[in-house]
């Protein structure tokens, strides 16, 4: 069960729709799958030394019956400390690079009525982290010019299903941006795996699937 009936990011044309530039958290954990992780993040990369098999999360079976706002917000983004009881932040160098590995299959939901954002977020020119540290201290994050955090992803969509009335059209490299309304940022893969089988009953008995 999932609950989608969210007021913010509030529609078009009002402000606050997905954005690369904010570093604000403006509602982007409000999503069906998110994760809003820091730069650094490890979430399925190959371990070091490669002793271990990779391991890449699985999402599977999802089926939403109303439009979400937004799908998709997979992003790294710099750490947002404004409601943290005591206004400091964790050290953390955004300069890392991240890994964010992910499998999602077999999804049924309406199209997003906001973008579904796929990527890393740009530090607009002059942000600090923590907010006013002094330049060349120690801990202190400081950015002159903009800087897009960096790192790879990895997304992989199998059977994905956008829904409009009776029928589920699948989605693929030609129609991500159209149909799933997914746009991506920085060094981002995403593989709409093409549908190797109808999904099993009930999703696609109640669909004409395409």
């Amino acid at each position: 069960m999932v609950k989608t009936d969210w007021l913010t990011p509030p529609l078009p044309p009002a402000p606050g729709a997905p954005s690369w530039t904010t570093t604000a958290l403006d509602n982007q954990n409000n999503g069906v799958i998110v994760s809003l992780m820091r730069p650094g993040t490890m979430f399925g990369a190959p371990s070091v030394p490669p002793a271990l098999p990779v391991t890449v999360s699985l999402f599977q079976n999802i089926f939403v019956e109303d439009s979400p706002r937004v799908f998709l917000s997979l992003k790294i983004v710099p750490a947002n400390c404004s409601k943290n009881s005591t206004r400091t932040c964790p050290p953390v160098d955004l300069s890392l690079s991240s890994v964010l590995n992910l499998d999602i299959e077999n999804v049924f939901t309406p199209a997003s009525t906001l973008q579904n954002s796929i990527g890393f977020q740009i530090l607009p020119a002059g942000y600090s982290l923590p907010a006013g540290c002094v330049p060349g201290t120690e801990g202190c994050n400081y950015f002159p010019t903009a800087y897009p955090l960096t790192g790879t992803m990895d997304i992989s969509l199998l059977n994905f299903f956008v829904v409009s009335g009776s029928t589920a059209t699948a989605l693929t490299s030609a129609n991500a941006e159209s149909l799933g309304n997914i746009a991506t940022k920085g060094d981002v893969t995403v593989e709409y795996n093409p549908l190797i089988k109808p999904p099993l009953p009930p999703l696609c008995k109640q669909y004409t699937c395409n």
